[in-house]
């Protein structure tokens, strides 16, 4: 339904400070699930990073709940919150992963985090170290060292997120890593289809079997490259 609330939000509290010198402070919880049909289980946090005037956040854990409701108390911007229900369950907070000798560097987005660090133990197995960023702020986004050092030390990224890749977040953030470092950044999101766990239209979000996949093609694109 937050697509139905979308002209007001948008065209209203999305404006008002800038247009009208008032300011429309709105807590806004997106929540996607899995599972909940392909109409109401949608991740729609790119649509707003679109527009000026937001803030975007997709905590996960406890702790970031609570910074990004400190966050919009302490500003007086309308906060779009993209929740998952899966991060309902989990009572973990969820740190940075920096490897030693690390070849790639994966960014996650939402409920794709939990699955890109299972993919990093995968890789892992396999001989392959890779780092992994978690992005809690999707919007501002600061290009910060804690995003930046990893990638040029790995000198591959991929960015992972639940919602579409198409002109989405993932491809969003993949250019502004790549365009800051000039190092090559891949995305990984949905498919250009409709959201749904059902065949024969199952689209999911990226898993670890699939993340590593994507890791292990920039790599092995990359082993071609220095042929």
């Amino acid at each position: 339904f937050l697509i139905l609330n979308g002209s007001q939000l948008i065209f209203y509290a999305a404006k008002s400070k800038e247009l009208h010198g008032r300011a429309t402070p709105l807590f806004v919880r997106a929540i996607a699930a899995e599972g909940a049909g392909p109409v109401h289980s949608g991740v729609l946090h790119s649509i707003f990073m679109h527009f000026p005037g937001f803030r975007v956040a997709a905590p996960v854990t406890p702790l970031e709940y609570k910074a990004v409701w400190d966050d919009f108390m302490a500003h007086d911007d309308p906060m779009i919150v993209s929740e998952h229900r899966a991060s309902y369950l989990n009572t973990e907070e969820l740190p940075d992963i920096s490897a030693q000798n690390a070849r790639i560097t994966i960014y996650a987005v939402s409920v794709t985090r939990f699955e890109a660090v299972k993919a990093a133990k995968m890789l892992a197995d396999e001989g392959i170290a890779c780092n992994v960023v978690h992005l809690l702020w999707l919007k501002p986004f600061d290009l910060d060292e804690r995003l930046l050092a990893p990638l040029r030390s790995s000198g591959r990224g991929l960015v992972v997120d639940a919602g579409h890749e198409i002109a989405g977040a993932s491809q969003a953030i993949a250019y502004s890593l790549s365009n800051a470092t000039g190092k090559p950044v891949r995305a990984l999101g949905l498919a250009d289809r409709t959201k749904c766990l059902c065949d024969p239209l199952k689209n999911a979000f990226p898993d670890a079997l699939s993340i590593a996949a994507a890791a292990r093609d920039i790599l092995a694109r990359k082993a071609g490259c220095d042929e």
